[in-house]
């Protein structure tokens, strides 16, 4: 088949007018202007007109079984009284989770993700994963700060490994949720696991204010929460670091881990994280929800940290839409470019999730993992202040953008013209 628009933008670097991809079975296998591609009279042709195509966002951090419970949450800056929150009023069983999830995956085609890394923490939500058509990434949670606890969430943890088989379009990883919920053996349990498996880590760290307060002096926000639920924390000793020197110490970062948020670093933090090679992960509406101070991304990216996107849950977001993601972020960072955003939003997410050389740009031989952006006409003046790919960038920025469709490994999973593709399935006898 071959998607066609007035404009192509196969990565940061190059565009293409009047342009065109060729899509086979699950690759594709040229990419040219419209004129220059061979083709049959018989072969499908799918034109968006004024639109883009380009690569498929990558969301690089979710929580896609927390989508039903949009706007339940009381916003507030505290996140331990976030997550309290959230516990009080979670409806929690296996229906709910698998509807939650399906309508998450439904969402996140809609608004331009091919790929996403979402975290699991009952489990139940792979099942309606792995027969879905997106692209995914699914980590497996483990929570445990007492002792007691670390054999049980280890089992869990191989269990739930062992449970459902990856395929092309299907890998897992593991999740130690955060380090004021999870004990450092237990860091160091998950570490080890992922290093004999190969599986790509993921937690949350330097998040809030509060989690470096509880690992500096033991004391604060965090040390209630624990104690309200009952955890034993009179004995617990703070090691007295940073987040990110913490995992430092645990060996962590030895994994070259995705680390998610990191909105609270220091100078020697992020010497730490340029040195392991970890990527980072950063949620800009959820980051704004929590009335968070600005994000060091750039000074990331400066010294060479590979930093993505991603939505976080509806829980703190509005939308799953990574559009709506990169809209927001670009109407508030006005300093940074069009095409860092357009990076981090593609090529970084697919580098983050260990995916570089399959997703995140428009190459032949790549998958064909391709959105298509419909845009407000771009000026035919003939004296541009910017470059004609600065201005196509920026027009995936407006408001009145919208993706029209979104295609995963070749196969056609959302189509506004045709009608949203709710559930295309990975295997139809499943769907059967």
């Amino acid at each position: 088949m071959i998607l066609r628009a007035k404009y192509v933008l196969p990565d940061n670097d190059k565009l293409i007018e009047n342009g065109a991809v060729v899509v086979a079975e699950d690759k594709i296998i040229n990419i040219d202007s419209y004129p220059s591609i061979n083709h049959g009279k018989s072969e499908k042709v799918y034109d968006f007109g004024e639109a883009i195509i380009l690569p498929g966002f990558v969301n690089a951090h979710t929580h896609l079984e927390l989508t039903n419970i949009h706007g339940q949450v009381k916003r507030t800056k505290n996140l331990a009284d976030w997550l309290m929150q959230l516990m009080e009023i979670r409806d929690w069983n296996e229906e709910i989770v698998e509807r939650a999830t399906s309508e998450g995956i439904a969402m996140s085609l809609a608004g331009g993700a091919s790929t996403i890394a979402d975290i699991t923490n009952s489990g139940w939500s792979v099942k309606t994963l792995k027969k879905n058509s997106i692209r995914k990434l699914v980590f497996y949670e483990a929570t445990g700060f007492e002792q007691k606890r670390l054999l049980r969430a280890i089992a869990n943890l191989s269990a739930n490994l062992g449970t459902v088989q990856p395929d092309a379009l299907l890998t897992f990883g593991i999740s130690p949720h955060a380090p004021y919920s999870v004990s450092a053996d237990l860091y160091r349990k998950c570490r080890g696991i992922a290093l004999e498996k190969g599986l790509l880590m993921c937690t949350h760290l330097a998040e809030s204010e509060s989690e470096l307060e509880f690992l500096m002096s033991g004391t604060g926000a965090f040390r209630n929460l624990l104690k309200r639920f009952g955890i034993a924390v009179d004995n617990w000793r703070p090691p007295r670091q940073t987040p990110v020197e913490y995992m430092s110490s645990l060996g962590v970062l030895d994994c070259s881990p995705l680390l998610a948020h990191c909105n609270y670093l220091n100078e020697s933090d992020i010497k730490l994280l340029r040195a392991s090679n970890a990527n980072v992960v950063f949620c800009p509406r959820s980051h704004n929800y929590f009335y968070h101070s600005n994000h060091p991304f750039e000074k990331l990216m400066q010294v060479g940290v590979n930093v993505a996107l991603g939505t976080d849950s509806l829980a703190s977001n509005d939308s799953l839409s990574m559009l709506d993601e990169v809209k927001f972020w670009g109407r508030t960072q006005n300093c940074t470019p069009p095409e860092t955003l357009f990076s981090m939003a593609t090529l970084n997410g697919a580098k983050a999730l260990r995916l570089y050389g399959q997703i995140g740009a428009l190459l032949r031989g790549w998958q064909a993992d391709i959105i298509a952006v419909r845009i407000p006409p771009i000026s035919e003046a003939a004296n541009r202040g910017t470059t004609l790919k600065r201005e196509v960038i920026e027009k995936i920025l407006h408001d009145e953008s919208q993706n029209v469709f979104t295609m995963v490994a070749g196969k056609i999973c959302y189509n506004l013209e045709e009608g949203v593709v709710q559930h295309v399935f990975h295997d139809e006898k499943e769907e059967e």
